[in-house]
């Protein structure tokens, strides 16, 4: 957080940024369908289906509601009490030959006979949305956020890096602290739970009270508790359980 702090972006930084997200982004189109489908079975062959479809079709023409002929005649029982909702695609989602036929149609307009494997289908296009990127006064604020949090989290782990170098030849804690421009905290004696603060973390409770290589004097190795915290330990004092007396 205090890497975050003072980080400026000029305004051709942040438009460079607007422009790759432009130009990354995707305009397809979404088109949203329902379909009534009849099987083609031994119970009903192709020709019967399509005999069926030719009914359905009249009924629309009459006047018929597409969403109440999916409720009677659809044997798609997954989508028939939803009106034939097969949801939204991106060009990808349905079938190819759903896909080819949809790109025809306009909102609200319904199919001719689209024929699968083993199955006979009216679609209806209910609604197409073509996705439209953000403004640049609207994008700007988020663009440098994220900006300022990349070099931020490039700099720490700049960081950890020379933490990681400097732990092997600096053995003074003060000494670390002032390379890196961090601050040292002490606890005074404290069981595992009596501990406070950044001290209360398992990683780093088992890193002094399990760690047999972390010895009374010594500096630990840099110590990743997640992902904006590290530390480096120095135990200065240890003192073994004792049984308080009477």
């Amino acid at each position: 957080n205090e890497l975050k702090k003072n980080k400026n972006f000029s305004e051709e930084e942040i438009k460079l940024e607007y422009d790759s997200y432009l130009s990354s982004y995707d305009t397809t189109p979404r088109r949203s369908a329902s379909h009534l489908m009849l099987d083609i079975s031994s119970q009903k062959n192709k020709s019967e289906a399509f005999l069926l479809i030719d009914e359905i079709k009249k009924k629309l023409q009459q006047g018929n509601k597409f969403e109440d002929l999916v409720l009677e005649y659809s044997e798609d029982e997954g989508t028939k009490n939803i009106g034939g909702a097969l949801g939204v695609s991106d060009g990808t989602s349905f079938p190819q030959e759903f896909e080819i036929v949809l790109k025809e149609l306009k909102e609200g307009q319904i199919s001719e006979p689209v024929i699968l494997e083993n199955s006979l289908h009216l679609l209806k296009l209910t609604n197409v949305q073509t996705p439209v990127p953000e403004s640049f006064n609207s994008k700007r604020g988020e663009i440098e956020e994220n900006l300022i949090e990349q070099l931020a989290n490039q700099e720490y782990f700049d960081l950890l890096e020379l933490a990681s170098d400097l732990v092997f030849s600096i053995d003074s804690l003060e000494s670390l602290a002032q390379k890196l421009n961090a601050v040292v905290r002490t606890q005074d004696f404290f069981s595992r739970s009596q501990a406070q603060g950044i001290f209360e973390n398992e990683i780093v409770l088992n890193s002094i009270f399990n760690n047999s290589s972390l010895k009374e004097g010594n500096i630990s190795d840099l110590i990743e508790v997640d992902d904006q915290t590290s530390i480096i330990l120095k135990i200065e004092d240890f003192q073994e359980v004792e049984t308080e007396d009477f």
